[in-house]
């Protein structure tokens, strides 16, 4: 006999914060996109700060943001609809740390 298995309980977690010494890089919004993305992002004191974007590969793609901002929590918005559909990278250089996130462009 072919029984049919109940998944209605199951949840998937969305996907966790990355953090180091107070500063914390959250996941893209919506992620997967099509189009424009918040990143968004926590510094402990004020920072000296470069996102960029890359390919699985590791080929540098964007320079998303450079710049001093000051202590709290920051959100950038990214346009990605002119980059073929797949997986990238994105780094948050913030003095001396950097934290990394993934995002699916569809």
């Amino acid at each position: 006999m072919l029984s049919l298995l109940d998944y209605s309980n199951i949840t998937l977690d969305a996907p966790a914060s990355k953090s180091i010494n107070g500063y914390e890089l959250f996941p893209t919004y919506p992620n997967p996109t099509s189009d424009t993305a918040q990143i968004s992002f926590q510094l402990p004191k004020e920072s000296k700060i470069e996102i960029k974007l890359y390919s699985i590969t590791g080929a540098e793609m964007a320079l998303i943001a450079k710049e001093t901002l000051a202590e709290g929590k920051h959100e950038i918005s990214y346009n990605f609809s002119s980059l073929p559909k797949g997986l990238y990278y994105y780094t948050l250089q913030a003095n001396e740390y950097q934290l990394s996130q993934k995002v699916k462009v569809d």
